[in-house]
Protein backbone atom coordinates (compact mmCIF):
# COMPACT_ATOMS: atom_id res chain seq x y z
CA UNK A 1 0.00 0.00 0.00
CA UNK A 2 1.85 2.89 -1.10
CA UNK A 3 -0.84 5.47 -1.68
CA UNK A 4 -1.64 5.71 2.35
CA UNK A 5 -2.19 9.39 3.16
CA UNK A 6 -1.37 9.07 6.87
CA UNK A 7 2.35 9.98 8.48
CA UNK A 8 3.14 8.58 12.08
CA UNK A 9 6.35 9.50 14.37
CA UNK A 10 6.51 7.71 17.71
CA UNK A 11 8.64 9.43 20.86
CA UNK A 12 9.60 7.72 24.49
CA UNK A 13 10.95 10.42 26.83
CA UNK A 14 11.47 10.09 30.89
CA UNK A 15 10.16 12.26 32.86
CA UNK A 16 10.94 10.93 36.42
CA UNK A 17 11.61 12.85 39.14
CA UNK A 18 14.56 13.25 41.31
CA UNK A 19 15.55 11.71 44.34
CA UNK A 20 16.68 15.50 45.68
CA UNK A 21 12.81 16.48 44.25
CA UNK A 22 11.35 13.57 45.84
CA UNK A 23 13.20 14.57 49.55
CA UNK A 24 11.93 18.29 48.94
CA UNK A 25 8.12 16.71 48.58
CA UNK A 26 8.19 15.13 51.95
CA UNK A 27 9.13 18.27 53.71
CA UNK A 28 6.32 19.41 52.79
CA UNK A 29 4.19 16.69 54.84
CA UNK A 30 3.48 14.84 52.23
CA UNK A 31 5.55 11.66 53.25
CA UNK A 32 4.06 8.54 50.53
CA UNK A 33 6.67 8.75 48.39
CA UNK A 34 9.72 7.04 49.34
CA UNK A 35 11.79 6.50 45.94
CA UNK A 36 11.41 5.65 42.61
CA UNK A 37 10.35 2.12 41.67
CA UNK A 38 10.11 2.09 37.83
CA UNK A 39 10.94 5.12 35.88
CA UNK A 40 7.75 7.14 34.53
CA UNK A 41 7.89 8.16 30.76
CA UNK A 42 5.33 9.96 28.54
CA UNK A 43 4.81 8.34 24.94
CA UNK A 44 4.22 10.25 21.97
CA UNK A 45 2.04 9.39 19.00
CA UNK A 46 1.92 11.56 15.87
CA UNK A 47 -0.68 11.42 13.42
CA UNK A 48 -0.33 13.63 10.26
CA UNK A 49 -2.95 13.65 7.18
CA UNK A 50 -0.60 14.25 4.26
CA UNK A 51 -3.07 15.61 2.30
CA UNK A 52 -4.35 18.81 5.01
CA UNK A 53 -0.89 18.80 6.81
CA UNK A 54 -3.30 18.58 10.35
CA UNK A 55 -1.61 16.63 13.03
CA UNK A 56 -2.53 15.18 15.57
CA UNK A 57 -0.95 14.30 18.73
CA UNK A 58 -1.69 11.44 21.56
CA UNK A 59 0.63 11.55 24.69
CA UNK A 60 0.10 8.98 27.08
CA UNK A 61 2.16 9.14 30.71
CA UNK A 62 2.43 7.63 33.56
CA UNK A 63 0.78 9.74 35.78
CA UNK A 64 -2.79 10.88 36.83
CA UNK A 65 -2.13 14.45 34.71
CA UNK A 66 -0.12 16.42 32.54
CA UNK A 67 0.60 19.41 35.11
CA UNK A 68 -0.54 22.74 33.85
CA UNK A 69 -1.29 20.58 30.39
CA UNK A 70 -2.71 24.16 28.99
CA UNK A 71 0.86 25.56 29.52
CA UNK A 72 2.49 22.69 27.49
CA UNK A 73 -0.48 22.61 24.99
CA UNK A 74 -0.26 25.90 23.81
CA UNK A 75 3.79 25.86 23.59
CA UNK A 76 3.27 22.82 21.18
CA UNK A 77 0.63 24.55 19.29
CA UNK A 78 2.80 28.20 18.85
CA UNK A 79 6.12 25.51 17.87
CA UNK A 80 4.51 23.47 15.63
CA UNK A 81 1.17 24.99 14.67
CA UNK A 82 -0.88 22.23 15.98
CA UNK A 83 -4.30 23.01 16.47
CA UNK A 84 -4.74 22.78 20.66
CA UNK A 85 -7.62 20.33 20.21
CA UNK A 86 -5.84 18.16 18.12
CA UNK A 87 -3.83 17.16 21.32
CA UNK A 88 -4.75 14.31 23.95
CA UNK A 89 -2.40 14.81 26.81
CA UNK A 90 -3.50 11.93 28.96
CA UNK A 91 -2.49 10.28 32.19
CA UNK A 92 -3.07 6.61 33.74
CA UNK A 93 -4.89 7.83 37.24
CA UNK A 94 -2.39 6.85 39.19
CA UNK A 95 -0.16 8.75 42.10
CA UNK A 96 2.71 8.77 40.98
CA UNK A 97 3.89 12.19 40.24
CA UNK A 98 4.80 14.51 43.16
CA UNK A 99 3.02 17.40 41.13
CA UNK A 100 -0.01 15.81 39.92
CA UNK A 101 -1.86 13.95 42.84
CA UNK A 102 -5.33 15.70 43.89
CA UNK A 103 -4.08 19.76 43.65
CA UNK A 104 -4.70 20.64 47.65
CA UNK A 105 -1.70 23.02 47.06
CA UNK A 106 -2.99 25.71 45.32
CA UNK A 107 -1.09 26.63 42.32
CA UNK A 108 -0.33 30.23 43.05
CA UNK A 109 1.05 28.44 45.87
CA UNK A 110 3.15 26.07 44.82
CA UNK A 111 7.31 25.95 45.61
CA UNK A 112 9.67 26.80 43.12
CA UNK A 113 11.17 23.28 42.69
CA UNK A 114 7.42 21.56 42.11
CA UNK A 115 7.03 24.62 39.62
CA UNK A 116 10.83 23.20 38.60
CA UNK A 117 9.45 18.95 38.06
CA UNK A 118 6.58 20.64 36.22
CA UNK A 119 8.71 22.46 33.27
CA UNK A 120 10.92 19.38 33.53
CA UNK A 121 8.01 17.52 32.15
CA UNK A 122 6.84 19.89 29.69
CA UNK A 123 10.39 20.06 28.11
CA UNK A 124 10.27 15.84 27.94
CA UNK A 125 7.04 15.93 26.51
CA UNK A 126 8.11 18.91 24.11
CA UNK A 127 11.70 17.38 23.36
CA UNK A 128 9.48 14.23 22.64
CA UNK A 129 7.19 15.75 20.41
CA UNK A 130 9.87 17.49 18.20
CA UNK A 131 11.48 13.78 17.85
CA UNK A 132 7.79 12.35 17.11
CA UNK A 133 7.36 14.88 14.11
CA UNK A 134 10.90 14.39 13.08
CA UNK A 135 10.56 11.33 12.42
CA UNK A 136 6.79 10.89 10.48
CA UNK A 137 7.34 8.28 8.01
CA UNK A 138 4.39 6.71 5.86
CA UNK A 139 1.62 4.46 7.91
CA UNK A 140 -1.67 3.17 8.44
CA UNK A 141 -4.08 2.77 11.18
CA UNK A 142 -6.90 0.26 12.93
CA UNK A 143 -8.55 -0.49 15.70
CA UNK A 144 -9.85 -3.32 18.11
CA UNK A 145 -10.79 -4.96 21.66
CA UNK A 146 -10.79 -7.45 23.51
CA UNK A 147 -11.88 -8.40 26.99
CA UNK A 148 -9.30 -7.41 29.47
CA UNK A 149 -7.39 -10.02 31.23
CA UNK A 150 -6.96 -8.01 34.88
CA UNK A 151 -9.94 -8.47 36.82
CA UNK A 152 -11.69 -4.98 37.94
CA UNK A 153 -13.83 -4.16 41.38
CA UNK A 154 -16.55 -1.38 41.16
CA UNK A 155 -17.47 0.24 44.86
CA UNK A 156 -20.49 -1.07 46.31
CA UNK A 157 -23.55 1.21 46.13
CA UNK A 158 -23.71 3.42 49.73
CA UNK A 159 -26.02 2.43 51.98
CA UNK A 160 -27.61 5.77 54.13
CA UNK A 161 -24.86 7.80 52.91
CA UNK A 162 -21.73 5.43 53.82
CA UNK A 163 -20.08 3.29 50.55
CA UNK A 164 -19.87 -0.55 51.61
CA UNK A 165 -16.76 -1.23 50.59
CA UNK A 166 -15.85 -3.66 47.81
CA UNK A 167 -18.86 -5.04 44.91
CA UNK A 168 -17.19 -7.91 43.71
CA UNK A 169 -19.91 -8.77 41.74
CA UNK A 170 -20.41 -5.69 39.72
CA UNK A 171 -17.82 -5.90 36.94
CA UNK A 172 -18.36 -3.64 34.21
CA UNK A 173 -17.08 -1.84 31.00
CA UNK A 174 -13.90 -4.53 30.71
CA UNK A 175 -13.42 -3.95 27.39
CA UNK A 176 -9.59 -3.50 26.64
CA UNK A 177 -8.61 -0.96 23.08
CA UNK A 178 -6.10 -0.48 20.97
CA UNK A 179 -5.45 1.92 18.50
CA UNK A 180 -2.57 0.44 16.60
CA UNK A 181 -0.29 1.75 13.82
CA UNK A 182 2.09 0.07 11.76
CA UNK A 183 4.59 1.21 8.96
CA UNK A 184 4.23 0.09 5.49
CA UNK A 185 5.89 -2.86 6.10
CA UNK A 186 3.66 -4.02 8.61
CA UNK A 187 5.55 -4.13 11.55
CA UNK A 188 3.81 -2.43 14.46
CA UNK A 189 5.05 1.03 15.60
CA UNK A 190 2.36 1.48 18.42
CA UNK A 191 -0.16 0.28 20.38
CA UNK A 192 -2.16 2.87 21.99
CA UNK A 193 -4.10 0.90 24.98
CA UNK A 194 -7.26 1.95 26.72
CA UNK A 195 -8.74 1.10 29.91
CA UNK A 196 -10.39 1.71 32.98
CA UNK A 197 -8.74 1.04 36.07
CA UNK A 198 -7.10 3.16 38.59
CA UNK A 199 -3.05 2.44 39.32
CA UNK A 200 -3.07 1.78 43.21
CA UNK A 201 -1.11 -1.06 43.43
CA UNK A 202 2.37 0.85 43.85
CA UNK A 203 0.81 4.12 43.66
CA UNK A 204 -1.50 4.92 46.60
CA UNK A 205 -2.50 7.75 48.56
CA UNK A 206 0.11 6.73 51.22
CA UNK A 207 3.32 4.58 51.56
CA UNK A 208 4.16 4.46 48.08
CA UNK A 209 6.94 4.19 45.39
CA UNK A 210 6.70 6.69 42.17
CA UNK A 211 5.71 3.92 39.25
CA UNK A 212 3.84 3.71 36.65
CA UNK A 213 2.00 1.41 38.33
CA UNK A 214 0.26 -1.80 36.22
CA UNK A 215 -0.46 0.50 33.62
CA UNK A 216 3.02 1.20 33.07
CA UNK A 217 4.15 -2.62 33.35
CA UNK A 218 1.62 -3.21 31.05
CA UNK A 219 3.16 -0.29 28.49
CA UNK A 220 7.04 -2.03 29.31
CA UNK A 221 5.82 -5.06 28.73
CA UNK A 222 4.84 -4.76 25.19
CA UNK A 223 7.38 -2.57 24.32
CA UNK A 224 10.00 -5.49 25.01
CA UNK A 225 7.92 -8.06 23.52
CA UNK A 226 7.94 -5.81 20.07
CA UNK A 227 11.55 -3.81 20.84
CA UNK A 228 12.88 -0.83 20.08
CA UNK A 229 11.41 1.66 17.73
CA UNK A 230 7.66 0.76 19.08
CA UNK A 231 6.14 2.39 21.92
CA UNK A 232 2.64 1.49 23.95
CA UNK A 233 0.84 4.75 25.49
CA UNK A 234 -1.64 4.31 28.01
CA UNK A 235 -4.77 6.39 28.36
CA UNK A 236 -7.41 5.78 31.31
CA UNK A 237 -11.09 5.13 30.54
CA UNK A 238 -13.16 6.30 33.24
CA UNK A 239 -11.91 4.98 36.47
CA UNK A 240 -12.54 6.79 39.26
CA UNK A 241 -14.95 4.00 40.86
CA UNK A 242 -12.51 1.07 39.90
CA UNK A 243 -9.70 -0.47 41.51
CA UNK A 244 -7.50 -3.90 40.26
CA UNK A 245 -8.05 -7.33 41.90
CA UNK A 246 -5.02 -8.25 43.72
CA UNK A 247 -3.83 -11.56 44.02
CA UNK A 248 -7.40 -12.91 44.71
CA UNK A 249 -8.10 -10.20 47.32
CA UNK A 250 -9.64 -6.56 46.50
CA UNK A 251 -7.37 -3.84 47.03
CA UNK A 252 -10.23 -1.81 48.42
CA UNK A 253 -11.71 0.49 50.96
CA UNK A 254 -14.02 -0.48 53.95
CA UNK A 255 -16.15 0.84 56.83
CA UNK A 256 -14.64 -0.59 59.92
CA UNK A 257 -16.57 0.67 63.27
CA UNK A 258 -17.93 2.94 61.48
CA UNK A 259 -14.80 4.74 60.08
CA UNK A 260 -13.59 4.39 56.41
CA UNK A 261 -10.00 2.50 55.98
CA UNK A 262 -8.27 1.42 53.12
CA UNK A 263 -7.42 -2.41 53.15
CA UNK A 264 -3.64 -3.13 52.55
CA UNK A 265 -1.86 -5.71 50.57
CA UNK A 266 -0.05 -7.93 53.14
CA UNK A 267 2.84 -9.11 50.44
CA UNK A 268 6.16 -9.06 50.76
CA UNK A 269 8.00 -6.61 48.12
CA UNK A 270 9.38 -9.64 46.01
CA UNK A 271 5.95 -10.82 45.93
CA UNK A 272 4.75 -7.58 44.65
CA UNK A 273 7.22 -7.66 42.25
CA UNK A 274 6.07 -11.03 40.96
CA UNK A 275 2.24 -10.23 41.25
CA UNK A 276 3.14 -7.18 38.93
CA UNK A 277 4.60 -9.04 36.34
CA UNK A 278 2.13 -11.95 36.07
CA UNK A 279 -0.57 -9.45 36.01
CA UNK A 280 1.30 -6.97 33.27
CA UNK A 281 2.15 -10.30 31.23
CA UNK A 282 -1.32 -11.27 31.19
CA UNK A 283 -2.58 -8.54 29.64
CA UNK A 284 0.38 -7.87 27.17
CA UNK A 285 -0.24 -11.57 26.16
CA UNK A 286 -3.79 -10.34 25.59
CA UNK A 287 -2.82 -7.42 23.73
CA UNK A 288 -0.28 -9.06 21.70
CA UNK A 289 -2.89 -11.07 20.44
CA UNK A 290 -5.29 -8.81 20.11
CA UNK A 291 -2.27 -6.66 18.20
CA UNK A 292 -1.08 -9.57 15.57
CA UNK A 293 -4.83 -10.13 14.64
CA UNK A 294 -5.73 -6.00 14.02
CA UNK A 295 -6.11 -5.33 10.20
CA UNK A 296 -4.74 -1.94 9.87
CA UNK A 297 -6.44 -0.78 6.63
CA UNK A 298 -7.60 2.89 7.26
CA UNK A 299 -5.61 5.05 4.69
CA UNK A 300 -6.66 8.54 5.61
CA UNK A 301 -7.17 10.12 8.54
CA UNK A 302 -10.80 12.34 8.80
CA UNK A 303 -9.04 14.80 11.52
CA UNK A 304 -12.09 16.79 13.94
CA UNK A 305 -11.63 18.47 17.15
CA UNK A 306 -13.34 21.03 19.74
CA UNK A 307 -13.72 21.83 23.12
CA UNK A 308 -16.14 23.51 25.02
CA UNK A 309 -16.24 24.55 28.99
CA UNK A 310 -19.77 23.94 31.18
CA UNK A 311 -20.01 25.12 34.06
CA UNK A 312 -21.31 22.72 37.22
CA UNK A 313 -22.39 23.66 40.89
CA UNK A 314 -19.40 23.28 43.38
CA UNK A 315 -19.47 22.28 46.97
CA UNK A 316 -17.48 22.33 49.82
CA UNK A 317 -14.03 20.42 50.16
CA UNK A 318 -13.99 17.48 52.89
CA UNK A 319 -12.02 18.91 55.23
CA UNK A 320 -10.11 15.49 55.35
CA UNK A 321 -8.75 13.22 53.00
CA UNK A 322 -8.59 10.19 52.34
CA UNK A 323 -12.67 8.97 52.84
CA UNK A 324 -15.22 9.54 55.18
CA UNK A 325 -18.45 11.37 53.82
CA UNK A 326 -18.89 14.74 52.39
CA UNK A 327 -18.22 17.38 55.17
CA UNK A 328 -21.10 19.59 53.51
CA UNK A 329 -22.70 19.44 50.42
CA UNK A 330 -23.82 22.99 50.71
CA UNK A 331 -23.40 24.40 46.80
CA UNK A 332 -20.74 27.29 46.98
CA UNK A 333 -20.77 28.52 43.57
CA UNK A 334 -20.05 27.05 39.92
CA UNK A 335 -16.77 25.77 37.91
CA UNK A 336 -16.10 25.38 34.55
CA UNK A 337 -15.13 22.33 33.49
CA UNK A 338 -13.75 21.55 30.15
CA UNK A 339 -15.27 18.93 27.71
CA UNK A 340 -12.99 17.63 24.04
CA UNK A 341 -13.42 15.74 21.46
CA UNK A 342 -10.97 14.43 18.68
CA UNK A 343 -12.05 12.39 15.58
CA UNK A 344 -9.01 10.58 14.16
CA UNK A 345 -11.00 8.83 11.39
CA UNK A 346 -15.13 9.40 10.47
CA UNK A 347 -15.83 5.79 12.45
CA UNK A 348 -13.29 6.87 15.72
CA UNK A 349 -13.72 9.21 17.91
CA UNK A 350 -12.09 9.88 21.43
CA UNK A 351 -14.06 11.84 23.70
CA UNK A 352 -12.09 13.75 27.22
CA UNK A 353 -13.08 15.04 29.90
CA UNK A 354 -11.07 16.52 32.51
CA UNK A 355 -11.63 14.87 35.58
CA UNK A 356 -11.27 11.37 37.25
CA UNK A 357 -15.07 9.36 36.42
CA UNK A 358 -17.11 7.38 37.26
CA UNK A 359 -17.71 4.44 34.84
CA UNK A 360 -20.93 4.43 34.85
CA UNK A 361 -20.58 8.20 33.56
CA UNK A 362 -18.26 7.00 31.01
CA UNK A 363 -20.58 4.45 29.40
CA UNK A 364 -22.40 6.90 28.85
CA UNK A 365 -20.50 9.34 27.18
CA UNK A 366 -19.30 6.39 25.20
CA UNK A 367 -23.17 5.47 24.02
CA UNK A 368 -24.00 9.00 23.56
CA UNK A 369 -21.93 9.70 19.65
CA UNK A 370 -22.65 7.86 16.17
CA UNK A 371 -19.24 6.05 16.20
CA UNK A 372 -16.84 4.03 18.00
CA UNK A 373 -16.10 6.34 21.43
CA UNK A 374 -12.84 5.91 23.40
CA UNK A 375 -13.43 8.05 26.57
CA UNK A 376 -10.49 9.48 27.99
CA UNK A 377 -11.48 10.32 31.75
CA UNK A 378 -8.19 12.23 32.40
CA UNK A 379 -7.22 14.59 29.69
CA UNK A 380 -5.13 17.58 31.08
CA UNK A 381 -5.44 17.92 34.07
CA UNK A 382 -7.48 16.73 36.81
CA UNK A 383 -10.42 19.46 38.21
CA UNK A 384 -12.14 16.94 40.83
CA UNK A 385 -14.07 14.14 41.03
CA UNK A 386 -17.31 13.70 38.91
CA UNK A 387 -19.61 11.52 42.33
CA UNK A 388 -22.13 8.99 40.82
CA UNK A 389 -25.59 8.66 41.95
CA UNK A 390 -25.27 5.34 42.97
CA UNK A 391 -22.32 4.97 44.34
CA UNK A 392 -19.55 6.73 47.17
CA UNK A 393 -20.35 9.97 48.20
CA UNK A 394 -17.02 10.95 49.49
CA UNK A 395 -14.08 11.76 47.13
CA UNK A 396 -11.59 9.17 48.46
CA UNK A 397 -8.78 12.52 48.50
CA UNK A 398 -9.81 14.50 46.16
CA UNK A 399 -9.95 17.93 47.77
CA UNK A 400 -12.64 19.41 45.26
CA UNK A 401 -15.74 17.80 43.59
CA UNK A 402 -16.63 19.87 40.74
CA UNK A 403 -20.45 18.85 40.50
CA UNK A 404 -23.36 18.62 43.42
CA UNK A 405 -25.23 15.53 41.78
CA UNK A 406 -24.90 13.03 39.23
CA UNK A 407 -27.22 14.28 37.25
CA UNK A 408 -25.73 17.35 36.39
CA UNK A 409 -22.26 15.66 35.78
CA UNK A 410 -24.18 13.09 33.16
CA UNK A 411 -26.04 16.55 31.41
CA UNK A 412 -23.05 17.96 31.09
CA UNK A 413 -20.92 15.41 29.43
CA UNK A 414 -23.07 13.66 27.23
CA UNK A 415 -24.92 17.01 25.90
CA UNK A 416 -21.54 18.99 25.69
CA UNK A 417 -19.88 16.20 24.06
CA UNK A 418 -22.94 15.09 21.08
CA UNK A 419 -23.01 18.96 20.55
CA UNK A 420 -18.97 19.38 19.96
CA UNK A 421 -19.20 16.38 17.71
CA UNK A 422 -22.43 17.96 15.63
CA UNK A 423 -21.21 21.11 15.20
CA UNK A 424 -17.79 19.68 13.66
CA UNK A 425 -19.10 17.79 10.87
Amino acid sequence: MNDTKILAGIAKVDISPTMEQIAAYRTLHKEQFRDVKHRLYARILALRDEETGRTALIVGSDLINVPDYFMIRERLSEAYGIKPTDMILGGTQNHSSIVSDPPDIPTDARPDFLLAVRDCIHDQIFAGVGQALAGLKPAKIGWGTVPSIIGINKDMTVVNGVPMGANTNMYEENELFILLVRDLSDKPMAAMLNYGMQGVFYSTMVDSHISGDIHGAVSAKLEEFYGEGFIAPYLIDASGDRSPLINGDLQSFHVVDGTLRQEKVPLPEEAQDRLLDWLSGLQANDAVALIRNIDCSTEKLALRSGEIFREGVTRVPPHVSGGGKENDLTPTGTKKHRLHFVALTNDLVFACGDSITQSDIGRLVKNCLPVKTVYISVEGGVTGYVVARTTREETFGYRFCPFLDAEESERIYTESIQKLYKEAE
